[in-house]
């Protein structure tokens, strides 16, 4: 039993050389089996008549061809509709109206809006407006603000007429993994 361990002992050297060897050609059979094709492909029988060849080999290949990529570009998108401008001090001279001083009262009830982003670029905007619409979220809009930068598509969800509704969505707006914070605003027929 003594000269076993020292036979096992004297030869482990080659042994971890021969079991990393093993380990080697299953891990790179594993690697070739990867690559491998889930199916193989079922073989075309070649018919004697090159037009009919041609005609079978144009079928199977038009069964395959999806036409979603050249209908797209295809298609127009309407995007988001800009809200109507109210009118101007300017416009409002002309008419020969003066408007009268807003009153507001020493306690404004508020509504809140949750706004989840900004961004430079309509597009974008868009594309988290319809991302949240996917999600479930309702009331998304975008509103556009100027500013000295150009142009801002603010993204905000709402409007909420109580702050506990208003953290309640921005909860599970949280919960779904975007970002947000609340927003209170006094909507213009509340300034009286």
């Amino acid at each position: 039993m003594v000269a076993l361990h020292k036979m096992i002992g004297k030869s482990s050297g080659s042994a971890i050389i021969l079991l990393a060897l093993v380990a080697a050609g299953i891990f790179g059979g594993y690697l070739y089996w990867l690559k491998m094709p889930a199916e193989p492909e079922p073989k075309q029988s070649v018919k004697q008549d090159g037009d009919k060849g041609k005609k079978a080999g144009q079928e199977s290949e038009d069964k395959f061809q999806f036409d979603f990529f050249s209908m797209l570009p295809e298609e127009e998108y309407a995007g988001v509709e800009e809200r109507p401008r109210k009118q101007s001090e300017s416009s409002s001279k002309k008419s020969g109206k003066k408007k009268q001083p807003v009153k507001r009262s020493s306690t404004p009830r508020g509504n809140y809006l949750i706004q989840l982003g900004a961004f430079r670029s309509k597009e974008a905007a868009d594309k988290q407006k319809a991302e949240l619409i996917l999600n479930g979220f309702e009331n998304v809009q975008i509103n556009r603000d100027k500013t000295s930068k150009g142009a801002l598509y603010r993204v905000d969800v709402g409007p909420y007429q109580s702050f506990s509704s208003a953290d309640h969505e921005k909860q599970r707006l949280n919960s779904a993994g975007y970002k947000s914070f609340l927003k209170k605003y006094v909507s213009n027929s509340q300034a009286r």
